[in-house]
């Protein structure tokens, strides 16, 4: 099973370079000609394609989507894909067009049988983590209660879906501290108080799973907007100063047994120390143009419970920068037969069964060691690359207003200049400005 995360930081924009990064803009410009249907399905079925076939993905996992239940029925080509049921989380008023959630799964294969928002997050003892309690959320507009509703339901941030007998997928979006001094610490006590709640729901599923006499397992990934370790954190950046002892304590207690972070568990040796490209961090600063340099933090997760064969965690590396502020991140879990599951060894081979342990007769003969699991997603590759039917679309013909060129920012060579030169604050402008007074002067 090949489980891709991904903050995107806007679906729209993001979806549609997606779309053209595996079909010619020739193609897309004559099916708008034609009308604006014919432009809907060919993104959509564009889409669908870079989807199934570029990224192999059976389940895609979406952060930060901003897309409003008003504008979901406005991009339904972005929405609506060929071989894929989506689930959808949309911020609210007053927030519309804000976070949000979604997850993709390949159908009919992992087809959900449940799906659900934020209602099943328990909000027990909630006002105990939020400085000046109810009054205090009030204030900054997070909603009337922290109880019914939480404070951060509105904000599309949880979606929760099982994915047959043996597995329950969480994708979330952790809210951000923000300023703590500036609101007294109120979005950061929101913060805490949605990670403890979420390791209350994955406790719930294991109890009921148990209960249940079902080994299921669960996967959490998503934007928890915090990194684990100093590990995980560019060695240029204050780690300690970055995040409260709260935050920290909260995400330890999610990441606590029997819940595994998947890619430290896999790749130990990718450190901040490590060389520029193989530290496994998933976010950068694009302002300062930190991804060039690899000053960035691991903060995209995906947590599984320790019951689940992992055959990989890899961050994409070669989605193209512009789309978003993060990198996606990988997870490939091997697909265990059910006996091996029900054996409770965590995928492991299960063991012959006994006459006294099945009730069958003494004369019956013992039943044969179930199959070793399958081993073909370990040699699967990152990405799947078809070879494209064109030339690939440079980054500078996307349309999107989003990705316009802004002569206010700063190009590479104005950041760094040429060897042996000083760079000048402020960027390619500033630069130049400069450049003409030293020219006037002489």
């Amino acid at each position: 099973m090949r489980l891709i995360c991904f903050n995107v930081n806007s679906w729209p924009p993001t979806a549609k370079n997606a779309a053209m990064s595996v079909t010619s803009a020739t193609a897309l410009s004559a099916a708008a000609a034609a009308s604006k249907p014919a432009q809907a399905r060919a993104t959509s079925a564009a889409l669908a394609r870079w989807l199934s076939e570029r990224l192999d993905a059976d389940v895609l996992c979406l952060q930060e989507t901003k897309v409003s239940e008003r504008k979901l029925a406005e991009i339904k080509e972005l929405a609506v894909l060929k071989g894929y049921e989506s689930f959808w989380s949309c911020s609210r008023p007053p927030r519309t067009g804000y976070s949000g959630t979604a997850i993709f799964c390949r159908s009919p294969k992992w087809s959900p049988t449940r799906c659900a928002e934020e209602e099943v997050l328990p909000a027990t003892h909630i006002f105990d983590h939020i400085p000046g309690g109810e009054a205090a959320v009030e204030a900054l507009g997070l909603g009337p209660s922290l109880l019914s509703p939480p404070s951060y339901e509105g904000e599309g941030r949880f979606l929760e879906v099982e994915l047959g007998e043996d597995l329950t997928l969480i994708n979330v979006y952790v809210p951000n501290a923000g300023d703590r001094e500036a609101d007294g610490g109120v979005r950061a006590g929101v913060k805490v108080a949605f990670l403890r709640a979420l390791r209350r729901r994955v406790d719930e599923i294991l109890a009921q799973a148990s209960k249940e006499g079902k080994n299921r397992g669960v996967v959490l990934c998503g934007d928890l907007n915090l990194a684990a370790a100093r590990e995980d954190v560019c060695l240029k950046f204050d780690f300690d100063g970055l995040y409260s002892p709260e935050e920290m304590s909260a995400l330890r207690a999610l990441m606590a047994p029997p819940m595994v972070d998947a890619f430290r568990r896999l790749h130990p040796e990718a450190t901040a120390g490590s060389a520029e490209g193989q530290r496994g961090f998933t976010v950068w600063d694009q302002r300062s143009n930190a991804r060039s340099r690899d000053d960035g933090l691991r903060i995209d997760f995906f947590l599984v419970s320790d019951n689940l064969r992992l055959a990989r965690c890899e961050v994409v590396a070669d989605i193209p920068w512009p789309w978003s502020d993060h990198a996606a991140l990988l997870l490939e879990i091997e697909e265990a037969p059910p006996e091996a599951l029900a054996s409770g060894g965590g995928g492991a081979t299960a063991a012959a069964a006994s006459p006294a342990a099945t009730g069958a007769p003494p004369s019956s003969p013992p039943a044969p060691p179930s199959p070793p699991p399958s081993s073909s997603l370990a040699s699967r590759p990152l990405l799947v690359r078809p070879p494209p039917p064109h030339e690939p679309v440079p980054q500078s013909s996307i349309k999107h207003p989003r990705w316009q060129p802004d002569p206010r920012q700063p190009t590479i060579a104005a950041l760094f200049g040429a060897a042996g030169k000083k760079r000048v604050a402020g960027g390619g402008a500033v630069a130049a400005e400069v450049a003409k007074k030293k020219k006037e002067e002489k």
